[in-house]
């Protein structure tokens, strides 16, 4: 989820070095064919019957050669310089070479010597055994031997083949079952390309097999495959060919499975893709030698990964303990992780910085044309960190072309640094950090940040709590807003609006429709030092700015005060915060009208100033009416009304009385 987006992309096997598997599935075919030379139980040695039994000899020549016909096609022949053979029917042949036709292919063997029983079948073929087949297969060793009435030929020495002229190999052993069609090569095998080749190779195990009926091929024992730079390590290696052996139609790798390998994007950048885990299996397309599907898993409580590094040392990392990828023309294109998933981003350097990380029960990931991570979508219980934020929902979507991420949930939480945000749906975009909630909105975030509502040092230190149908964070310059329904709280202050907006870099606090605030005073502070009475203050009107640089409070539209039984309404509301916090004074302007609602008395004016340790409102106007409940009434320019003996005082005299007092509101 980086804001530079490289992604992730995979290709579980890949085409080239399949083909280079396949290619070594050549030579498989071609030994097996040995086999129906013939079939052993116990092994004559070579040259026993010229020193043990010469006086048993029925046959004795030089220039031996025998061919065998069927139609107008010879099917074998066998030549030698000398031929001994006794009445037990023990053969025994100098310079040998052997030539076989089967199935419009013509394999040849040739040895320095060759002992051969014709009742049990059992021969040896010693010194400088070379064997030749179809597709260019080269087979050399020091001895081969027909065992078990011909049932099983074996080596008796290290064998070394060659293939295709580019690959060479070298086994301890060789054993052919003709019967059952199983080939193996065993001890410490080897594969690889020939000197110069363009595209190096290499197959490393304790044993290898082809069991050609099934189709089966198998690499056992901490076996290592390398094409290049790319590498595949497991304990076991499984390939399955197509019914004619020209492709490769599944693999698995099982216990210890490691791949390393290099992936070129579209944009012609590199990137090293690596997986482990317990077992790999991947599905190839029908008639190419493309995968279609793998799979990778893991075993006990332990996680599969899947990781990929770019050229700048950024790398993505999904562990889980069942891992899906879906391919179309071999390009990786979905990725699914199943059970205990944990998707990591982080720089390879030393130390290692982790960027982010994300936590759930499955995901889903989508793959660009590139190979780029496109999107991905989590599910089950979702953890998301990436530095200062975290976020915990049921379900998380990611898109990493617009940098955006979705989180829901009942409700889905975003935290960062001293924030917390809660709403069912959560919209966070990595690159502009642009926040949008929606739902049952709730929200604390510290105090001083974004929005500050503080009027005394005691609720200074609070948090600020808000409730709304939507929220939205960001931009430029940076805004916080809430909408619909909208209640917050600091402290012992509480503010009801439909629209609050926090403007961090200002320090201005803007609530719009129907506000309504109430303003409670430090319980510790003194009236005598002029602070807010103990009474609450609450304020209503269309809508209030907050401008915490100026230390001011302006209400504007229908703005009312009420403080107890007492209220004043006029078209603006002006709240001035004292040094030490607390109101220091409330101007009111435009169409006054104060209520006493304990004497019953009402005053009208244009302009009304109320400081609050005081206890008294000074009001102005052209002219101040002062009314009481018996209707009587006081005019005059200024007046300073008291609402502790609920008596006022006219400081001047009225240029003219008024026309009438049906303007109170």
């Amino acid at each position: 989820m980086s804001k530079d987006n490289r992604g992730i992309s995979v290709d579980l096997v890949r085409r080239g070095l399949l083909a280079a598997l396949l290619v070594f599935v050549t030579v498989v075919i071609g030994l097996y064919v040995i086999g129906r030379m013939g079939r052993p139980s116990e092994t004559p040695r070579a040259n026993e019957l010229d020193k043990e039994k010469r006086g048993e000899l029925v046959l004795s020549g030089k220039g031996f050669e025998y061919g065998l016909t069927q139609g107008d096609r010879e099917v074998f022949r066998i030549k030698a310089e000398r031929i001994l053979s006794d009445k037990q029917n023990n053969y025994e042949l100098e310079t040998v070479e052997l030539s076989i036709s089967h199935e419009d292919s013509i394999y040849h063997l040739s040895s320095d010597a060759a002992v051969y029983n014709l009742d049990t079948q059992a021969a040896t073929f010693a010194g400088n055994v070379r064997f030749r087949g179809p597709q260019k297969v080269e087979l050399t060793a020091d001895g081969l031997e027909l065992r078990q009435q011909g049932k099983l030929l074996v080596s008796s020495s290290p064998v070394e083949f060659l293939f295709l002229e580019r690959f060479s190999g070298r086994a301890d052993r060789l054993r052919i079952n003709p019967e059952r069609n199983i080939f193996v090569l065993a001890g410490h095998v080897e594969v690889d390309t020939l000197p110069g080749d363009a595209s190096p190779m290499s197959l490393r195990c304790r044993r290898f097999s082809f069991e050609r009926d099934d189709h089966l091929l198998r690499a056992d024992g901490n076996a290592v495959l390398t094409r290049g730079d790319d590498v595949l390590r497991s304990r076991r290696l499984a390939i399955v060919l197509t019914p004619d052996e020209a492709q490769v139609q599944f693999i698995r790798a099982r216990w210890g499975v490691e791949a390393e390998f290099r992936q070129l994007g579209d944009d012609g950048q590199a990137s090293i893709v690596r997986l482990a885990g317990r077992e790999l299996s991947v599905e190839f397309e029908v008639g190419t030698e493309d995968p279609r599907q793998a799979e990778l898993t893991a075993s006990g409580l332990q996680r599969a990964t899947f990781g990929v590094t770019d050229q700048s040392g950024l790398t993505r990392l999904i562990q889980a303990r069942h891992l899906i990828g879906d391919f179309e023309s071999g390009t990786l294109r979905r990725a699914q992780a199943f059970d205990a998933v944990e998707i990591s981003e982080f720089l390879s350097f030393s130390p290692t910085t982790v960027i982010r990380t994300a936590c759930s029960d499955e995901a889903d990931a989508r793959m660009s044309g590139s190979g780029d991570l496109s999107v991905i979508h989590l599910d089950g219980t979702v953890m998301l960190q990436e530095e200062d934020v975290v976020a915990f929902g049921d379900e998380a979507h990611a898109d990493f072309d617009s940098q955006e991420m979705e989180l829901l949930g009942k409700p889905a939480l975003l935290l960062r640094d001293a924030e917390q945000l809660e709403a069912p749906r959560i919209v966070y975009n990595q690159g502009t950090e642009e926040i949008t909630a929606e739902g049952e909105v709730r929200a604390v975030l510290s105090s001083g940040q974004e929005i500050n509502l503080a009027t005394d040092q005691a609720s200074r230190d609070e948090p600020i709590r808000i409730e709304a149908s939507r929220a939205e964070w960001g931009g430029t310059p940076p805004v916080v807003i809430f909408l619909g329904q909208v209640r917050a709280w600091q402290g012992e202050n509480f503010l009801v609006s439909d629209e609050l907006k926090g403007e961090p870099e200002t320090s201005r606090v803007t609530a719009t429709g129907r506000v309504k605030t109430v303003w409670r005073p430090d319980p510790e502070q003194s009236t005598d030092a002029g602070g807010l009475p103990p009474e609450p203050l609450e304020v209503t009107a269309d809508e209030m700015v907050f401008d915490r640089g100026e230390n001011l409070l302006v209400y504007t539209g229908n703005a009312r005060a009420i403080q107890l039984q007492r209220s004043l309404k006029c078209e603006e509301i002006q709240l001035f915060l004292g040094e030490d916090e607390g109101f220091e004074e409330m101007i009111c302007e435009g169409s006054v009208y104060l209520q006493d609602g304990e004497s019953g008395n009402s005053v009208i004016g244009n302009k009304a100033t109320y400081r609050p340790g005081a206890r008294t409102v000074e009001v102005e106007g052209a002219p101040v009416v002062l009314r009481d409940k018996d209707g009587t009434q006081i005019q005059g320019k200024t007046l300073i009304y008291d609402f502790d003996t609920a008596t006022a005082q006219i400081k001047s005299a009225p240029p003219e009385p008024p026309q009438s007092t049906d303007n109170e509101q």
